[in-house]
């Protein structure tokens, strides 16, 4: 039997203060995309984006997940 990982605002943060950028800006993209109302999440998933454009590696996390998902 599989484990299921249970996405929460909590575990994104949690993945922040371990340096674990890239899983938690996937928490927040599926977050924000299942609970579009959500201010809060919105502009947190902004902010990781913005902070991850300006150090150059946000590029590099979509080339890992487009190679994931192809």
């Amino acid at each position: 039997m599989g484990r299921e990982i249970l996405y929460s605002v909590t575990l994104a943060e949690i993945y922040l203060k371990q340096g674990l950028k890239q899983k938690a800006l996937e928490i927040y993209e599926y977050l924000s995309a299942m609970q579009p109302e959500r201010e809060d999440i919105r502009l947190r998933l902004l902010a990781l984006k913005g902070e991850l454009e300006k150090k150059g590696t946000i590029s590099k996390i979509k080339e890992i997940v487009t190679r994931k998902v192809l």
